[in-house]
This record gives C-alpha cells, sequence and structure tokens, in this order.
C-alpha cells in the first residue's frame, strides 16, 4: 500500500509515542491505554481503515468502542499563564502541526533545569532521548560581533527559516547556547536534526562559537559559551536519567567530516566539565 506524507509522519509519531511509553511509563494504565489507542490507529492507517475489529465477544452489528483517550497536557502550551513556580511556560513560536514546530525561548540555568522537569512530567514525547551531542554554530569569525551579542529570538527565526530553506529540514538542534542564557529551539519532546547519525536519540546542543579559532574559543565571551553548553548538557542528563558516558561531540560522527565542536575544544576537558557539573545538581 502507498502511505501519504501526512499518514507517513503519523506513523512515525505513532511509532516513537508508543516506543517511549513503553521503555519509561510500562505500568502505568493511563498511559498503556494511550499506547493501546496508538497500536489501533497504527493498524487502521495500515489496513485502510479495515482495522480497527470489533473486540472478542462484541455483538457482530456493534461497532468497536475503544476508552477514551487520557487526558494529556498539550504538546505546546495554549496558555502564557502556565507556570512552575516563578517559571512560565513559554507559548511555541510555530506551534505544533506546522511544517518546523519550534518553541524559540531563552532561560537562565535554573528556569531551563525547570522546564526540563516540567517538559518531561506533561509534554507528550514522540521519541526517547538517551544521549546528547555538542555542536558549534562555527559561523562567526573575528569580524563577526552576533557571537559576543548572543542569541536573539529573531537570530533564531532566522536559523529556523535557514534550516526549512537551505536543507529542508522539518525539525532542528533543541537547545543553542551562548553566554547569556540556554534557549530551546527544537521542541524537547521531539527528535531533532542536528547529526545523521545521532538524531534518533540524541539531543542536539549548539553552542554560539568558532571551535575551530583558538583566540576566540580562549576568550573570555567564548569561554563563556562553552560552559553554558556544559550546564546545559548536565542538567538534561541528570533530569532525564541520561549517563554521563553518552555525551558526544559531532566529529564523533561517522558520517561527517566536520571538526564540530571545533579542533580547539577537547572532548575529554569538556566531558570533564560536564560530569563536574552534573555531580552538582541535586
Amino acid at each position: 500500500m502507498t502511505l501519504t506524507a501526512e499518514q507517513l509522519e503519523e506513523v512515525k509519531d505513532l511509532l516513537y509515542t508508543q516506543n517511549y511509553y513503553f521503555n519509561n511509563r510500562f505500568g502505568n494504565p493511563e498511559y498503556e491505554a494511550t499506547m493501546k489507542q496508538a497500536n489501533l490507529r497504527l493498524l487502521e492507517i495500515m489496513t485502510n481503515g479495515a482495522y480497527p475489529v470489533k473486540p472478542q465477544g462484541a455483538d457482530k452489528n456493534t461497532a468497536n468502542t475503544e476508552p477514551p483517550t487520557p487526558e494529556i497536557p498539550a504538546t505546546s502550551p495554549k496558555d502564557k499563564g502556565i507556570s512552575v513556580g516563578t517559571l512560565k511556560i513559554p507559548k511555541w513560536a510555530f506551534p505544533d502541526g506546522g511544517a518546523f514546530p519550534a518553541v524559540i525561548a531563552r532561560f537562565t540555568p535554573e528556569e531551563f533545569r525547570a522546564y526540563v522537569q516540567w517538559s518531561k512530567k506533561n509534554e507528550r514525547y514522540s521519541w526517547s532521548p538517551g544521549g546528547i551531542t555538542m555542536h558549534h554554530t562555527a559561523v562567526p569569525n573575528p569580524s563577526y560581533d552576533k557571537w559576543r551579542d548572543g542569541w536573539s529570538e529573531q537570530l533564531l527565526k532566522n536559523c529556523r527559516s535557514g534550516y526549512i530553506s537551505n536543507n529542508g529540514w522539518s525539525a532542528g538542534p533543541h537547545v543553542f547556547t551562548d553566554h547569556n542564557g540556554i534557549w530551546v529551539l527544537n521542541p524537547l519532546c521531539k527528535r531533532g536534526v542536528h547529526a545523521s547519525s545521532f538524531n534518533a536519540d540524541r539531543f542536539g546542543i549548539e553552542m554560539l562559537l568558532n571551535g575551530d579559532d583558538k583566540a576566540q574559543v580562549e576568550s573570555p565571551v567564548g569561554q563563556a559559551n562553552v560552559k553554558m553548553g556544559q550546564i546545559a548538557a548536565a542538567i538534561l542528563m541528570k533530569d532525564w536519567g541520561i549517563s554521563t558516558a553518552k555525551l558526544n561531540f559531532h566529529r564523533h560522527d561517522p558520517k561527517t567530516t566536520k571538526t564540530c565542536p571545533g579542533k580547539h575544544i577537547d572532548f575529554q576537558a569538556y566531558e570533564r566539565g560536564v560530569i563536574e557539573i552534573y555531580q552538582s545538581l541535586t
């Protein structure tokens, strides 16, 4: 049979959802009901509507009925008033259902941790993150001042547009960091696009600097940018239960020849910094 692009996307989303619930929330009756409904929907798509069948023992003339879907918080918050403590949960700049859903919101490290914890508990995950891949933006050069200024909402909107128009992507890296804070671009609850071999199960984090430029890496702003990337990685590890052994650089991808996140960023030293921060988190 031939599926439409929309059906293929729905099938992929349903399979990721089932995989996440099976691995992380199996045994919870509410989520098992969701898994069952997802399975029925998959069968319905793959049999062109011939399935679901009637349950065993049902009257032949009785339509198949399933328990109602448990109420799950919306993937993209509809109300700006949702809050966790003092943290306002941001509305997505580009809501779910579009060509490239995107949050585009900045957090302090403390806010980011609260957001990660909220997201894990409340958002409907369509994938199972189990690692972290670090990147650098590479573009900034010594004469380019934007890396010293940090990210802005408009710059990240431009990144999203570039990913769509230049790369044909429908997703991107999850997190962008600079010396001012931690930005979320790709929703944490959705699989991103950032490294061919690691998209399926790793968060992607982009640091705003050129790691191939030694002077930039060693500058105060560059060092602060690197540290913020380490903080973001450590928080995701801590609150997602990701092993500290599951950190890697983009250049570890056998499908790339890039130096990303730059030849002047040593992996062992970077990893030690992440683990130190991780161990300090309670």
